[in-house]
């Protein structure tokens, strides 16, 4: 999956008879994306100081 435009949002998925999604899609004719919020993501990690005295 990738973002294609962000205003208006649109994303693009490729699927195919290879994958599970293909057949649910085909059966049911319904499709979700579940799009987490931004405080569901881990928090930006810190930087290390590597090759300063005291870091670590």
């Amino acid at each position: 999956m990738q973002m294609v435009r962000h205003d208006p949002p649109l994303i693009a998925c490729t699927i195919g008879p290879w994958d599970y999604s293909y057949q649910a899609l085909a059966e049911t004719g319904e499709c979700v994306i579940s799009v987490p919020t931004a405080d569901m993501y881990p928090p930006k990690p810190r930087p290390l100081g590597l090759g300063r005295p005291g870091s670590g």
